[in-house]
């Protein structure tokens, strides 16, 4: 099959005037509210570690490294776009950004026009791959686009032809399902259903009986911790892993999951 291309992007100028005092301070966007709190130990853990390992290696530039972390919340409401204002305030030189690239949406705009780099270690969505960043966006995942081609070439190679997609609806959802239906087409694999819920949506069983009429071979979440309550409805619906595969994407690999579902959340 197809596979995404590449793309060049051409940065645009910055006109903000930025004058440095000898230290770094380094602000973090976490989550520490909202569907992506699940990955605040992992990132958590990242941060004190690179933290611990520029301390031991004597700072930057001889200066002790500063740093402060801000709420990002999630794209429900503006706890992201405070928590960005926040650091900016304090004075950061840069900023690690929202796990949530529907978050980085929200505050990209106002960090990069302050002239300041924003970095972030789970962002995904295709859409921020040519953003106009002013060449200060940077992230170390690939785009969805490599994640719904990969995936659905492992549905295919498993020998499902149906299949049904449960998407949370925001930029990350949308633009992984949208790629997936894509690829789906190009492998000869029939996208039955599509169903899209919003982020304080708690049951699923409407979702899951449309799944039971279509009857896919498979079924892809497009989700986060709410995956718990999508997999709970399916299960309960007689359409569960036992009787159909059942596929996750990126924001499903976390243990939580499998403890909120353990708990009926």
């Amino acid at each position: 099959g197809s596979r995404p291309d590449t793309m060049t992007v051409t940065s645009q100028p910055i006109t903000a005037n930025l004058q440095g005092d000898g230290v770094l301070r380094i602000g973090a966007l976490q989550p520490k509210t909202g569907r992506a709190k699940i990955y605040l130990p992992a990132v958590s853990a990242g941060w004190e570690l690179a933290l611990a390992d520029i301390k031991a290696a004597g700072g930057v530039l001889g200066q002790p490294l500063e740093h402060r972390t801000a709420d990002a919340g999630d794209a429900s409401d503006d706890t992201g776009v405070r928590g960005a204002r926040a650091l900016l305030a304090d004075g950061v030189d840069v900023v690690i950004a929202a796990n949530s690239s529907a978050v980085t949406l929200q505050v990209i705009d106002e960090i990069v026009n302050a002239g300041i780099p924003i970095f972030s270690p789970l962002n995904t969505a295709p859409v921020l791959t040519n953003y106009a960043d002013h060449g200060l966006y940077f992230r170390n995942l690939p785009s969805d686009l490599i994640q719904a081609d990969t995936l659905a070439h492992v549905i295919a190679e498993r020998g499902n032809r149906s299949v049904s997609i449960v998407a949370l609806d925001d930029v990350y959802g949308n633009g992984l399902a949208e790629q997936l239906a894509r690829s789906f087409e190009t492998l000869g694999v029939t996208l039955l259903t599509t169903d899209f819920y919003g982020g304080a949506t708690s049951d699923f069983f409407p979702i899951a009986r449309r799944v039971v009429a279509a009857d896919p071979d498979a079924i892809v979440l497009v989700s986060f911790s709410e995956a718990s309550r999508a997999l709970r409805a399916l299960v309960v619906s007689g359409i569960g892993p036992r009787r159909k595969q059942i596929f996750g994407t990126d924001g499903t690999t976390n243990n939580t999951i499998g403890e909120l579902f353990d708990a009926g959340g």
